[in-house]
């Protein structure tokens, strides 16, 4: 029988995907038989922690209040999600503080970030959430790519939970249209998201080009800024645009997401990960998005262009995807397919957390690795086919990715001299 151990996770308690890795990872490792201790404000995933046997603490105010309960509780190994860059946080100085009984730190980098030098000394293994994330961390610090480099880092996909049988079979899907107020015929269009940077008007204008040609497209906005949805409110985007607030009852969610046709998400920061996405892939829809290189880029590796989706670097692209989509319902079903077929298992519970569990009892029992050097293998060979994927368009979309890469050079001169400043005040803080 394997060992089983106490582990601290160190995340957030509110509806983003950070903190849904977190929680479905506790909640998995704790049906293993581990002893998961989730450190975390009370939020919206509180019901999914006490259902899945998951204790709850609030953060504790201090580094020696945590170095104090970390050696009462014996903590093994603590499994922080972070973005990889500074963040005040307590628990370097209490890992300090314990000295060579610290437990193990297990970092899961949200960003695909090396800018964390007061974290670096700590951190005995680097999780990145995709591989394009792991890619695009080792392109920004100018760092070699290769199983060496890899000798404590790997990728640890954000898991998607498994759907029960209601929702796989969309059991509300005909309801929830009717309470949206769609007709039969209609395409329903998804864009879920929380209020952030990562929206723009993109989608709005996608949708009104799209709708223009066919009126039977209409599209849900979820939680797009204020001045988006008064400009919607205003009328200045047209018909067939429908409003509401994120959402924290998740089973509503997932009922959204099978009363969709196709998901329109085209971000212009990128994902690192890009949950909304796999989610819903996972639903078997269709998924149109854009490449950005100049910012992350997993949205690439999730959606194989004319496969499961269509990757867009333009209005008039991710236009022309809708009308395709919205006027073949084979294609749709045969993109959607395909997308289940890839995101299950992509982004499989289970497996991911075999791969987490392999980490864990490496660090505090020693064992080898098996399925991290597996994947540290698929890491590097998709590596190699990374660039081309952020290249695949629509053949009229060519001439735009000639200013999408002149946007992905000065994105990288600008990350690579945002790097050398963070360097140089490290450097200054050491010498104070």
């Amino acid at each position: 029988m394997k060992s089983k151990f106490n582990i601290a996770i160190w995340a957030g308690n509110g509806i983003g995907g950070t903190e849904k890795a977190a929680v479905l990872f506790a909640v998995e490792l704790a049906r293993r038989g581990h002893r998961p201790v989730y450190i975390s404000p009370p939020g919206p995933r509180d019901a999914a922690l006490t259902q899945g046997n998951v204790p709850r603490i609030t953060p504790l105010g201090s580094a020696s209040a945590l170095a104090e309960f970390l050696n009462t509780e014996q903590i093994q190994v603590i499994h922080q999600h972070v973005p990889g860059y500074f963040h005040p946080t307590p628990i370097y100085d209490a890992l300090r503080l314990l000295g060579g009984q610290r437990p193990h730190l297990i970092e899961t980098n949200i960003f695909g970030r090396f800018d964390d030098p007061k974290g670096d000394p700590w951190i005995d293994f680097r999780c990145f959430v995709s591989c394009s994330s792991a890619v695009q961390a080792f392109r920004r610090s100018r760092r070699s790519l290769t199983i060496g480099a890899l000798a404590k880092s790997t990728v640890l996909y954000n898991p998607v939970a498994p759907l029960d049988d209601a929702t796989r079979q969309r059991l509300q899907r005909d309801e929830i249209r009717r309470e949206l107020g769609l007709q039969a015929h209609e395409i329903f269009i998804l864009r879920f998201g929380r209020a952030g940077p990562k929206w723009n008007r993109d989608e709005v204008r996608v949708f009104q080009q799209a709708r223009r040609r066919n009126a039977s497209l209409r599209i849900l906005l979820m939680e797009p800024p204020e001045a988006i949805w008064r400009e919607v409110e205003a009328g200045r985007w047209g018909d067939g645009i429908i409003l509401r607030r994120a959402l924290s009852d998740f089973d509503r969610l997932a009922a959204l997401y099978s009363a969709g046709d196709l998901m329109l998400h085209m971000s212009d920061w990128g994902e690192s990960f890009g949950y909304t996405i796999a989610e819903a892939m996972q639903h078997s829809l269709p998924v149109i998005t854009r490449s950005t290189p100049w910012c992350d880029n997993a949205q690439v590796e999730l959606v194989e262009h004319g496969v499961t989706g269509y990757v867009c670097n333009s209005h008039a692209g991710a236009a022309e995807g809708l009308i395709r989509l919205a006027a073949d319902s084979m294609l749709r079903l045969q993109f959607g397919a395909a997308a289940a077929k890839r995101i299950v298992p992509l982004s499989n519970l289970d497996h991911e957390t075999d791969l987490l569990e392999e980490i864990i009892r490496h660090l505090v029992a020693g064992e080898q690795f098996h399925e991290v050097s597996q994947r540290n293998h698929e890491l590097l060979q998709f590596q190699s086919t990374f660039a081309t994927r952020e290249r695949r368009v629509f053949e009229l979309e060519l001439p735009s990715m000639k200013i999408a890469h002149l946007k992905g050079a000065s994105y990288g001169a600008y990350r690579s001299f945002r790097a050398q400043v963070g360097r140089f005040k490290s450097a200054l803080k050491t010498r104070s």
